[in-house]
């Protein structure tokens, strides 16, 4: 018994090592890109996704939007969901066709950038949101790249930004 438990707590070890030397191997910094057919106006989309303050009513994943103190005199808030408080402010703004906003928190285990792109294709507009981004823990970083993806957070952002303009009641 004894020596499937060693056995066990040796094949853990290994695992995890495993992937810290994975993870220590990629990239601090990456740059991953998503897009959606959104049906509505450029306008329409921009003024809900710059309104942070609502997104607890067509994201699921926000539990509340609390405004911050704009020490740097952009726009400051943050948003709270299940996995914590994530500091954001707006680097540029550019309605309705684009909005950089950035992770302020340097003490958290990611960072980085998301530019939202919006483009108008008649009857509809597409929504391309660009991570600029940086995964500081080995660990964290085999995790983002290899089991999550370094789209899974936009995706699930447009998701819920695709299914607020057919059915406005959160997903």
């Amino acid at each position: 018994m004894i020596k499937i438990i060693v056995g066990i707590v040796l094949l853990l070890l290994v695992l995890v090592v495993g992937v810290w030397v994975a993870g220590t191997q990629l990239p601090v910094a990456h740059v991953a890109t998503t897009s959606r057919t959104i049906p509505t106006t450029p306008d329409t989309i921009f003024a809900l996704i710059s309104h942070f303050e609502a997104a607890p009513t067509w994201r699921s994943d926000v539990r509340a939007v609390e405004q911050s103190d704009a020490i740097s005199g952009r726009p400051q808030f943050v948003e709270i969901s299940s996995t914590g408080r994530l500091p954001l402010e707006v680097t540029e703004r550019v309605p309705p066709h684009r909005l950089v906003t950035r992770i302020t928190d340097a003490s958290l285990p990611f960072g980085g950038t998301w530019t939202y792109e919006i483009t108008s294709t008649g009857q509809a507009s597409t929504v391309t949101i660009t991570e600029r981004g940086e995964v500081y823990s080995p660990i964290f970083r085999f995790v983002s790249r290899y089991l999550i993806g370094h789209t899974r957070t936009m995706n699930t952002y447009l998701d819920h930004l695709q299914h607020h303009f057919r059915n406005p009641t959160p997903p």
